[in-house]
């Protein structure tokens, strides 16, 4: 089954379990697992975890080969958003993440970054061409608000890679996109959940990033004293509690981790309300619209 016409990418051995990737252009799969108790589903195995530094060499090879960094369907769902509610509501367009983290390779990634930096400075750049192309597509669509660069930097005890590697590695692929958006008059959020006080100076204040999205609390990121150090260079966006309070917690548990929220973000602006990753499928409609009433009822400041 394709994603499109226009798309290589092939869906098989569809079950209530999981399914199989297939880039038919490239010649790489990744196995998907289900797991049906969380509504989650991840990457278990891909040709690069199975292959190895062979495989993801002959991988940067095809897309070095590559004349077009993108297909249409990639546009589809956003194409239709916009259609829908593009002049009513603010639109975040989400570029292709820019490093393989959440992959099933990615202690293979990481162990390459030592092993053979080379092949993996070729590698990003890859994922910085691509990105940058679909995020100056981006810009040329009416109503798009601004671009958000997911893939997390950090555990909840710390960032995945050294400030060293992190300055080198990860922080020009953000400026480059930070770059278009300002061109085009556009906003550029940039997500992390985890603790990244390590490096908060690099990412807050080296990235020209306009929004830092998620300031998780569990993993130690202090709200006010982010806004105390970097509030007049950018916003941030997020805090209430998503992996216990919004999954299980009660709704007077959800008024008061929001009222948090908004006391210590709103003060002089430059806060956006959300949960502190995402809303994904374990939390339950009511739990969010709590948070939403929460909101009405505290959001003044």
């Amino acid at each position: 089954m394709n994603v499109s016409e226009n798309s290589s990418v092939e869906y098989r051995d569809l079950t209530e379990h999981g399914w199989v990737e297939y880039d038919t252009k490239r010649g790489i799969w990744a196995k998907f697992k289900v797991d049906k108790s969380l509504d989650v589903s991840f990457e278990m195995e891909s040709s690069f975890s199975n292959g190895g530094t062979e495989e993801i060499t002959t991988y940067v090879e095809k897309l070095e080969a590559e004349k077009t960094y993108y297909d249409d369907s990639q546009f589809y769902v956003l194409e239709k958003i916009l259609e829908e509610v593009g002049k009513d509501k603010f639109i975040f367009a989400k570029i292709p993440n820019m490093f393989p983290v959440g992959t099933s390779w990615f202690t293979n990634f990481m162990e390459l970054i030592y092993e053979e930096p080379e092949l993996v400075t070729r590698l990003l750049l890859q994922y910085r061409l691509r990105a940058e192309a679909v995020a100056k597509r981006y810009c040329q669509m009416d109503n798009v608000d601004a671009i958000l660069n997911g893939g997390d930097w950090a555990f909840n005890t710390g960032p995945f890679l050294s400030p060293r590697y992190m300055e080198e590695l990860l922080v020009p692929q953000v400026r480059a996109i930070a770059k278009i958006c300002h061109d085009h008059d556009r906003y550029l959020v940039k997500h992390t959940d985890g603790n990244i006080m390590p490096i908060v100076d690099l990412f807050c204040a080296g990235m020209d990033i306009d929004v830092f999205q998620s300031v998780q609390p569990r993993a130690g990121m202090d709200l006010p004293l982010l806004k105390e150090r970097y509030g007049e260079k950018l916003s941030f966006m997020g805090n209430v509690d998503c992996g216990i309070v919004l999954q299980s917690g009660s709704e007077e548990d959800i008024f008061e981790d929001t009222k948090r929220a908004i006391e210590q973000g709103g003060r002089e602006g430059g806060f956006i309300l959300s949960s502190d990753n995402s809303i994904y499928s374990a939390i339950p409609p009511e739990n969010y619209l709590a948070m939403l009433k929460a909101a009405k009822l505290y959001g003044k400041y």
